[in-house]
């Protein structure tokens, strides 16, 4: 009976590059004259329905208490919750687990799992890599061999969810660390190594691990002869300086009164991902922008959003961010999990409570240029901007994925000179 005080931690990764690759001139005027314009005809709003509840939730939350820089991926969450919900046997069991995660994933609609679901299929099915971009997710459950589990239900999130399964000896805790260090690395292309530690490992029975690895290549390349050192103002009258990125090119771009902020898209090649910036406006801030904006809002802007030139002033930014996500999840109405009354019979018939539910991100911004750059000096001088964007001050981000209307990354930039952000906080929901 001593495995029963064991845990089950669960942990989420992700790590996004956002980069611009070129060559030389050749090449870069071939890609503006085929890719741009494609990107220019063939992107709409997407236009189903965006199951993104939760993923506000947690992303207003997590950035009204976060004072500093924040990233998260309600996307990495959201799929590890589902697989919870799957082993709570939700379908023929009215337990306190299975409520209370169909609550929060689908305000305990049983129908609305599988048009998620639809749409959990189509990302997870996008090709890892193309020369455009890289998408790579991988999600594995490693367990202790002396935990019996389930083998229908691992094949069934293997085919369904593309879950692995691994037994390992947990009590050679180095093997054990290593091995699961050794598939984050992997899947992360060797951004997040040394993701757990020997105490995880001796207190853990089971780990269920989410990683998402994205890279993706700008339509319009910053140029990086243009980067210098500006004032960024995290605090009105404070200002520092950083290194801002210059753009100027046509953009999806949106003045929205009802946000007082402006909203510009940035595609990556593909025309499948992009990230939009959400600049509050200079007499409004970053909070009263979080109380302001939803869903239905962002949906409503997306679809005013019109392209026209703009120039584009943003800083560099990169940042590596840790939470706990216990507490957030437990005032959102999940808690049952964290206790001895947890239930997933499909995945296994003893109870192990989840300890943790650990989410480590990062997320690297730049132009990442060549000297190629110099050609494109007519795309600065021939043409005169009709709006401005200057992100000198704190903004969000959010990167989503156009076919399916998830949201993959969220954040905020408070401080750009600021990498690390390991918040373990208590949070203080109403």
């Amino acid at each position: 009976m001593k495995m029963l005080i064991k845990l089950f931690l669960i942990i989420t990764l992700l790590f996004t590059v956002l980069v611009s690759k070129i060559g030389n001139a050749q090449q870069w005027r071939q890609r503006q004259s085929e890719q741009v314009d494609n990107d220019e005809e063939i992107y709409k709003p997407f236009s189903g329905i965006y199951f993104d509840d939760f993923d506000w939730k947690l992303v207003k939350n997590l950035l009204f208490e976060e004072k500093s820089n924040a990233l998260c991926s309600p996307f990495s969450v959201k799929l590890l919750l589902f697989i919870l919900l799957e082993a709570s046997d939700y379908s023929r069991q009215q337990t306190q687990t299975a409520s209370e995660l169909l609550q929060i994933l689908s305000n305990q609609n049983p129908r609305q799992i599988d048009e998620i679901y639809s749409f959990f299929f189509q990302t997870l099915n996008t090709p890892q890599s193309s020369r455009n971009y890289e998408l790579n997710i991988g999600t594995k459950i490693y367990a202790d061999t002396r935990v019996s589990l389930n083998q229908q239900f691992l094949e069934y999130i293997r085919n369904k969810y593309k879950t692995e399964t691994e037994k390992l000896p947990f009590s050679d805790v180095n093997y054990a660390k290593d091995t699961i260090n050794s598939w984050t690395s992997r899947v992360t292309n060797g951004h997040i190594r040394n993701l757990i530690t020997d105490r995880q490992i001796r207190n853990s029975i089971m780990i269920l691990v989410n990683a998402i690895y994205f890279q993706g290549t700008w339509v319009h390349p910053f140029l990086e002869q243009f980067t210098s050192k500006q004032a960024f103002y995290s605090t009105p009258g404070e200002p520092q300086q950083v290194d801002f990125m210059v753009n100027m090119e046509k953009f999806y771009f949106h003045q929205s009164k009802s946000l007082q902020a402006k909203i510009l898209r940035l595609p990556y090649l593909g025309n499948r991902f992009s990230m939009l910036l959400i600049l509050p406006d200079e007499e409004s801030n970053l909070d009263q922008l979080l109380n302001r904006i939803n869903s239905q809002k962002l949906q409503s802007i997306r679809g005013k959003l019109r392209l026209q030139s703009v120039a584009l002033t943003m800083p560099k930014f990169k940042l590596e961010y840790t939470i706990n996500l216990n507490n957030l999840l437990k005032a959102l109405g999940i808690q049952t999990i964290f206790t001895q009354n947890i239930e997933l019979p499909l995945l296994s018939r003893e109870r192990y409570p989840v300890s943790q539910i650990r989410q480590k991100s990062g997320i690297i911004v730049d132009e990442k240029g060549t000297t190629a750059y110099a050609v494109t000096d007519t795309t600065f001088d021939r043409i005169g901007p009709s709006a401005t964007f200057r992100a000198n001050r704190p903004f969000m981000f959010l990167i989503e994925d156009e076919k399916t209307g998830f949201l993959l990354f969220a954040g905020k930039i408070q401080n750009p000179n600021q990498i690390r952000g390991n918040q373990f906080f208590h949070l203080r929901l109403k």
